[in-house]
């Protein structure tokens, strides 16, 4: 008499559809993790393409232009004189404005009045198309030495002669605003004062004006300036631009303040 099989066909057919339950469980689960995976690949592109695509253009506009803005201060000729080129009357003596900074620096380790309106000139008609809504900030600093060779700063400011204007400009909800519009600037209301500044803290910007002012384009280059004594010292040129912000510190740029600065009179002659 043979062996029985304890199995009986049913057992073996239920066994076999369980079997076939479980594999076709896996597959199911390994195809969701296939299709995640493919999904959050595509997601991470598509917020890393977006991304990427806003810092090119963001470059294009506003970074690039802010480093071909510093190259303009290697090559441009300017007036001896400090003035612009635009109010020159008769013959004039030209130079080169990088020039004229290595002369003052290699004599007296310091720009000229005539060399700082120079600068200051030149800035003012190389960023005229952002004149409107854009502040900035330009500076020779060497950071081994902790100090300022010059800086520049650039704000809009309400004018003292219109204090009323000023207000409304900031607040035109105000009820005593009911006969300005929304965001109206006018030339006498609202303009681009430039600053010769001499702080002590090289780190001023960066600890009071930058973190509260949004977006900050930078753009650096290196400077070789020779002292009296032949010795070759290396600045940082760099310009720093942002939307114009209401900051406090940027209110009281006057002297013996936080930056020291002083108002810059294009229209004023150097002694």
């Amino acid at each position: 008499m043979g062996i029985k099989s304890l199995k009986s066909p049913n057992f073996l057919k239920t066994t076999k559809i369980n079997s076939k339950g479980q594999a076709a469980l896996m597959d199911s689960l390994f195809f969701l993790v296939i299709v995640s995976a493919v999904c959050t690949t595509l997601f991470f592109f598509t917020v890393n393409y977006g991304k990427q695509l806003d810092s090119q253009i963001n470059s294009f506009y506003s970074t690039d232009f802010a480093a071909d803005t510093i190259k303009v201060v290697s090559y441009i000729n300017v007036l001896r004189t400090g003035m612009s080129v635009y109010d020159a009357d008769g013959l004039v003596e030209l130079d080169y404005l990088l020039a004229m900074m290595k002369e003052d620096y290699g004599n007296k380790k310091e720009f000229s009045c005539k060399t700082k309106k120079a600068i200051a000139s030149t800035f003012n008609s190389v960023l005229k198309p952002f004149s409107d809504s854009l502040d900035y900030a330009f500076y020779f600093v060497n950071k081994s030495e902790d100090r300022f060779l010059f800086l520049m700063m650039a704000i809009h400011e309400c004018s003292d002669d219109d204090p009323e204007a000023c207000v409304c400009y900031d607040n035109f909800n105000d009820p005593a605003c009911k006969n300005y519009v929304s965001g109206g600037n006018n030339p006498p209301k609202i303009s681009l004062t430039h600053y010769y500044c001499t702080p002590n803290n090289i780190r001023i910007l960066d600890q009071l004006v930058f973190p509260y002012v949004g977006k900050v384009d930078k753009a650096t280059s290196k400077f070789d300036f020779l002292d009296s004594s032949g010795r070759s010292v290396v600045f940082d040129a760099e310009l720093a631009m942002w939307v114009t912000k209401d900051v406090p510190v940027l209110r009281d740029l006057k002297e013996n303040k936080d930056f020291n600065c002083v108002p810059i009179n294009f229209e004023e002659p150097c002694p």
